[in-house]
Protein backbone atom coordinates (compact mmCIF):
# COMPACT_ATOMS: atom_id res chain seq x y z
CA UNK A 1 0.00 0.00 0.00
CA UNK A 2 0.83 3.46 -0.71
CA UNK A 3 2.08 6.19 1.39
CA UNK A 4 -0.70 8.13 0.15
CA UNK A 5 -3.24 5.16 1.03
CA UNK A 6 -1.50 4.77 4.69
CA UNK A 7 -2.31 8.87 5.32
CA UNK A 8 -5.55 8.62 3.76
CA UNK A 9 -6.36 5.62 6.04
CA UNK A 10 -4.92 7.13 9.00
CA UNK A 11 -7.20 10.72 8.44
CA UNK A 12 -10.48 8.54 7.95
CA UNK A 13 -9.42 6.42 11.08
CA UNK A 14 -9.40 9.91 12.70
CA UNK A 15 -12.89 10.69 11.90
CA UNK A 16 -15.07 11.33 14.74
CA UNK A 17 -18.04 9.11 13.89
CA UNK A 18 -18.43 5.68 12.63
CA UNK A 19 -20.76 2.99 11.21
CA UNK A 20 -20.51 -0.21 13.67
CA UNK A 21 -22.29 -3.37 11.86
CA UNK A 22 -23.01 -6.31 14.03
CA UNK A 23 -24.92 -9.54 13.77
CA UNK A 24 -27.30 -11.07 16.16
CA UNK A 25 -29.73 -13.58 16.71
CA UNK A 26 -32.59 -11.20 15.04
CA UNK A 27 -30.00 -10.86 12.28
CA UNK A 28 -27.78 -7.25 10.85
CA UNK A 29 -27.64 -4.44 12.71
CA UNK A 30 -25.82 -1.08 12.36
CA UNK A 31 -25.47 1.87 14.43
CA UNK A 32 -23.67 5.15 14.92
CA UNK A 33 -20.73 5.09 17.17
CA UNK A 34 -18.54 7.83 18.62
CA UNK A 35 -14.83 6.36 18.67
CA UNK A 36 -11.36 6.55 18.88
CA UNK A 37 -9.20 4.67 16.41
CA UNK A 38 -5.64 4.23 15.42
CA UNK A 39 -4.39 1.77 13.15
CA UNK A 40 -4.71 -1.56 15.10
CA UNK A 41 -7.84 -0.99 16.97
CA UNK A 42 -11.32 1.07 17.41
CA UNK A 43 -12.67 1.87 21.06
CA UNK A 44 -16.28 3.18 22.10
CA UNK A 45 -18.97 2.69 24.39
CA UNK A 46 -22.03 0.84 24.63
CA UNK A 47 -24.81 -0.14 27.69
CA UNK A 48 -25.06 -3.49 28.34
CA UNK A 49 -28.89 -4.74 27.51
CA UNK A 50 -28.89 -2.75 23.97
CA UNK A 51 -29.28 -4.97 21.06
CA UNK A 52 -25.73 -4.02 20.19
CA UNK A 53 -24.17 -4.97 23.37
CA UNK A 54 -26.59 -8.40 23.00
CA UNK A 55 -24.61 -8.82 19.01
CA UNK A 56 -20.93 -8.57 20.77
CA UNK A 57 -22.37 -11.19 23.04
CA UNK A 58 -22.99 -13.10 20.43
CA UNK A 59 -20.74 -12.56 17.62
CA UNK A 60 -17.81 -10.69 18.04
CA UNK A 61 -17.35 -10.03 14.52
CA UNK A 62 -17.90 -6.42 12.99
CA UNK A 63 -17.31 -4.41 10.45
CA UNK A 64 -16.88 -0.70 10.56
CA UNK A 65 -17.15 2.12 8.37
CA UNK A 66 -15.03 5.49 8.50
CA UNK A 67 -15.81 8.07 5.40
CA UNK A 68 -15.51 11.65 4.82
CA UNK A 69 -18.40 13.21 3.56
CA UNK A 70 -18.19 15.43 6.44
CA UNK A 71 -15.09 17.01 4.80
CA UNK A 72 -16.40 16.54 1.10
CA UNK A 73 -20.01 16.35 1.21
CA UNK A 74 -21.82 15.22 -1.44
CA UNK A 75 -18.58 15.64 -3.75
CA UNK A 76 -18.15 11.47 -4.86
CA UNK A 77 -15.24 12.34 -6.78
CA UNK A 78 -13.99 13.22 -3.19
CA UNK A 79 -15.07 11.57 -0.55
CA UNK A 80 -13.19 8.47 0.80
CA UNK A 81 -14.60 5.63 2.77
CA UNK A 82 -12.71 2.77 4.54
CA UNK A 83 -14.37 -0.32 6.02
CA UNK A 84 -12.64 -2.15 8.25
CA UNK A 85 -13.34 -5.87 10.14
CA UNK A 86 -12.76 -7.12 12.97
CA UNK A 87 -13.48 -8.77 16.45
CA UNK A 88 -14.85 -6.79 19.49
CA UNK A 89 -14.33 -7.28 22.94
CA UNK A 90 -15.10 -5.57 26.01
CA UNK A 91 -12.36 -3.94 28.26
CA UNK A 92 -12.13 -4.11 32.00
CA UNK A 93 -10.14 -2.97 34.60
CA UNK A 94 -7.88 0.13 34.72
CA UNK A 95 -7.51 -0.27 30.37
CA UNK A 96 -11.39 0.26 30.25
CA UNK A 97 -10.76 3.07 32.73
CA UNK A 98 -8.57 4.85 30.36
CA UNK A 99 -10.03 4.16 27.60
CA UNK A 100 -13.32 5.66 29.00
CA UNK A 101 -11.99 8.74 29.76
CA UNK A 102 -9.76 8.86 26.01
CA UNK A 103 -13.52 8.76 24.69
CA UNK A 104 -14.65 11.19 27.32
CA UNK A 105 -11.70 13.86 26.18
CA UNK A 106 -12.54 12.86 22.26
CA UNK A 107 -16.39 13.02 22.28
CA UNK A 108 -17.24 15.32 25.85
CA UNK A 109 -21.19 14.94 25.28
CA UNK A 110 -19.95 10.98 25.92
CA UNK A 111 -19.77 12.08 30.12
CA UNK A 112 -22.79 10.85 31.00
CA UNK A 113 -23.10 7.64 29.02
CA UNK A 114 -19.98 6.73 29.93
CA UNK A 115 -20.56 7.52 34.14
CA UNK A 116 -23.54 4.98 33.71
CA UNK A 117 -22.86 1.68 35.63
CA UNK A 118 -23.97 -0.30 32.97
CA UNK A 119 -21.65 1.47 30.04
CA UNK A 120 -19.02 -0.55 28.27
CA UNK A 121 -16.05 -0.06 26.73
CA UNK A 122 -15.59 -2.07 23.60
CA UNK A 123 -12.05 -2.68 21.65
CA UNK A 124 -12.75 -3.92 18.26
CA UNK A 125 -9.00 -4.79 17.07
CA UNK A 126 -8.62 -4.30 13.20
CA UNK A 127 -8.28 -7.46 11.11
CA UNK A 128 -8.79 -5.95 7.48
CA UNK A 129 -9.24 -2.70 5.79
CA UNK A 130 -10.60 -1.69 2.27
CA UNK A 131 -10.92 1.84 0.95
CA UNK A 132 -11.91 3.74 -1.82
CA UNK A 133 -11.17 7.17 -2.71
CA UNK A 134 -13.94 8.55 -4.90
CA UNK A 135 -15.34 5.75 -7.60
CA UNK A 136 -12.29 4.48 -9.10
CA UNK A 137 -9.91 3.94 -6.65
CA UNK A 138 -9.68 1.02 -4.59
CA UNK A 139 -7.08 -0.05 -2.05
CA UNK A 140 -7.01 -2.75 1.03
CA UNK A 141 -4.62 -3.95 3.69
CA UNK A 142 -4.88 -7.14 6.10
CA UNK A 143 -3.33 -10.12 7.18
Amino acid sequence: MSMAHTDEIRSLLNQPLAVLATNGVDGLHTSLVAVIADERSIWFLTLRNTRKWHNLQYYPGVSVLFDSRDAHGANLEAASALTVSGRARFLIDSTADQTRERLVARHPSLALLASDPECCVVEVTIDTCYGITGLKHKHSSGD
